[in-house]
């Protein structure tokens, strides 16, 4: 039973040093992410002339909050209209060519195994520092 004790009372003991290893590390991997959706969308994106490709974007929304961003806008008889969300859910007269949701899906799929196996070897590093 004294064994168990010491067990818990070591894992306690190293929370705060793992806290600081996720808190440092939240602002890279989010950045990281969004960076991969935009190039991902990038790719993605169809191309007539090429300003939805080239619109594709990362914000900063504070620490670690990020937002991929095609803001495309089209001279439309002197009036300018966005026009990503027209390709990426399409209208009554032209079919959906989604670029943002499939980047995001497959950078998910790619990176967040990644990110978690790499936070996970930082932990253990750090829960192993005494």
């Amino acid at each position: 039973m004294a064994q168990e004790q010491v067990s818990v009372k070591i894992v306690f003991d190293h929370i705060p040093k793992v806290m600081r290893v996720l808190e440092d590390q939240e602002d890279n991997l989010s950045r990281s992410f969004a960076n991969d959706v935009r190039n991902l969308a990038k790719i993605k994106a169809p191309v007539r002339t090429g300003l939805l490709r080239m619109s594709i974007h990362v914000d900063s929304n504070g620490h670690a909050s990020y937002s991929v961003i095609a803001d495309t806008k089209e001279a439309s008889g002197g009036t300018a209209r966005a026009y990503a969300s027209y390709v990426e859910y399409g209208t009554q007269a032209h079919h959906a060519q989604p670029f943002m949701t499939p980047a995001y899906v497959e950078a998910r799929a790619i990176s967040l195994p990644i990110i978690a196996a790499g936070l996970g070897l930082r932990i253990d590093i750090a829960a192993s520092r005494g």
